[in-house]
């Protein structure tokens, strides 16, 4: 199971390119982590990178699955909320999306757009 040490250094080996972005501006705690790889991964759908973005799916589909609590929940209240940004502003490349989108990070997303609908 990933703790938050652990957390950093798997981003920091698969996504090499946030490092110089995190020495430039150190962040600190998982929401933060998780911002930047959310912003991240909504500038690689911005310039249509879907092998970047499809990455980056992985990468946090690896740390929900396998993450401690406190990862999960930074995961689903930072990244997975943050998701409908991408998805919203996106709308004619929301079905590629989401077919890129693991189906355990679809599926708090599901769960969270039915609690906001309540």
């Amino acid at each position: 199971m990933f703790n938050d040490t652990e957390a950093g250094k798997l981003i920091s080996q698969e996504l090499p390119e946030l490092n110089e972005r995190f020495e430039k501006a150190p962040v600190q705690g998982l929401h933060k982590i998780m911002r930047a790889l959310f912003d991240y991964t909504r500038e690689k759908v911005d310039i249509y990178d879907l092998s970047a973005v499809g990455k980056c799916f992985s990468v946090v589909e690896r740390l929900y699955d396998s993450g401690d609590a406190a990862i999960r929940n930074a995961i689903e209240s930072v990244y997975v909320f943050s998701l409908e940004k991408i998805l919203c502003n996106t709308c004619k490349h929301k079905a590629e999306l989401m077919n890129l989108i693991p189906e355990s990070i679809q599926g708090a997303y599901v769960r969270q757009m039915i609690c906001s609908n309540i």
